[in-house]
């Protein structure tokens, strides 16, 4: 994937995006298949490669339709505010994301 892409019309209209929580992440990549619009990346692990991977979110091109949610088995996945993403990426305390509400 590409870094720097504009946003598509769908990604700046979502109201909810998908944020990976990476200590529940696994890096088994189910995500990264399912994505219609290719917004996951695996992030090798910082040691092991393939052992420590995760998978991160590319918030500017998630377009909100949360197949990845309903195929991660990990339960890693959830919906937050499209404007909470940057502060909970950023690991803000203040901004933590609402609990699950049956998603």
């Amino acid at each position: 994937m590409a870094t720097g892409t504009v946003p598509s019309d769908a990604a700046k209209k979502a109201r909810q995006k998908a944020f990976i929580e990476s200590d529940c992440c696994t890096g088994c990549q189910v995500c990264v298949a399912v994505c219609p619009v290719d917004c996951i990346d695996r992030v090798p692990g910082p040691v092991y490669d393939t052992l420590q991977a995760t998978c991160t979110i590319v918030d500017e091109r998630c377009i909100g339709c949360r197949i990845c949610v309903s195929f991660c088995p990990w339960g890693a996945i959830s919906m937050i505010p499209a404007r909470q993403v940057a502060p909970v990426a950023a690991g803000k305390p203040s901004a933590a994301p609402p609990a699950a509400s049956g998603v």
